[in-house]
């Protein structure tokens, strides 16, 4: 059995937003209201077997030489740095595809080893392996059935 994974980003643009999203976060869990920062980068997990998961990260817009994928420790860092693009022809009527850059930190454990990662039509897909050593397995205990137990003192 694998213990459950702890995979909630911790992502931080610079010192001022991150401080300004922990404010938000804060102020609208007290009064209700929507936050107003956009969302963390989104992400799926998926379990294909007792050992093996793909966390698939969003990214629109990013090249495979606009991200950094690292894993160190038990932890797997994705940043996303977008490089100026010289302006094109035309201009924009609307612009809903966010272009900033992000960082974000995932907590994957001791046990996680990354077996591959792939970026394609905007997502991230990371190949996750668990194994878990022999000692730290859950062991079954074989119960005795006793005759007669006594509970003199």
């Amino acid at each position: 059995m694998i213990r459950p994974l702890s995979l909630f980003p911790a992502l931080t643009n610079d010192l001022y937003s991150d401080r300004f999203d922990k404010i938000d976060k804060l102020f609208s869990h007290l009064t209700g209201v929507k936050p107003l920062a956009l969302p963390s980068e989104s992400y799926n997990l998926k379990k294909i077997d007792d050992r093996h998961y793909e966390l698939i990260i969003s990214v629109p817009g990013f090249t495979e030489n606009e991200l950094d994928v690292s894993f160190s420790n038990g932890q797997l860092f994705v940043v996303g740095d977008h490089k100026e693009e010289t302006p094109k022809k035309g201009e924009w009527l609307h612009q809903g595809i966010s272009h900033r850059s992000f960082s974000a930190q995932y907590s994957l454990g001791k046990n996680a080893k990354i077996q591959s990662a792939e970026l394609c039509d905007g997502l991230l897909k990371i190949l996750l392996e668990y194994e878990i050593p022999k000692d730290e397995k859950v062991k079954k205990l074989r119960l005795k059935k006793l005759r007669k137990m006594s509970l003199k003192n």
